[in-house]
């Protein structure tokens, strides 16, 4: 998803900086501006979850891709770590569970 959003950089940014936007989807990632108490945001749904960021925060984003890139791969290492580490003591619950009965 990362890298689908580096692609579509320019339509991010102009999204951003425009002053009547229509929102932006890349792939199921739904990037909007939207006003929170009379101050610009960028909202970032995806799932039926979302995040708000200022614009400033984007474009910071945009500028520093190898910089995010990289920590982006970290995270999904970490996360996919944690999963792991999580289902084996999901496992590990289950058998003593089992064996305790």
């Amino acid at each position: 998803m990362w890298m689908v959003f580096v692609e579509k950089r320019t339509d991010i940014q102009q999204l951003v900086r425009s002053s009547t936007p229509s929102p932006l989807m890349i792939q199921d990632l739904v990037i909007e501006l939207v006003k929170i108490r009379d101050v610009n945001n960028v909202k970032l749904s995806l799932c039926d979850k979302c995040v708000y960021m200022k614009p400033s925060t984007i474009l910071f984003m945009l500028e520093h891709e190898q910089c995010v890139e990289h920590a982006y791969f970290d995270l999904c290492q970490y996360t996919n770590i944690v999963s792991e580490k999580f289902d084996c003591f999901v496992s590990y619950l289950r058998q003593n569970c089992i064996m305790n009965k």
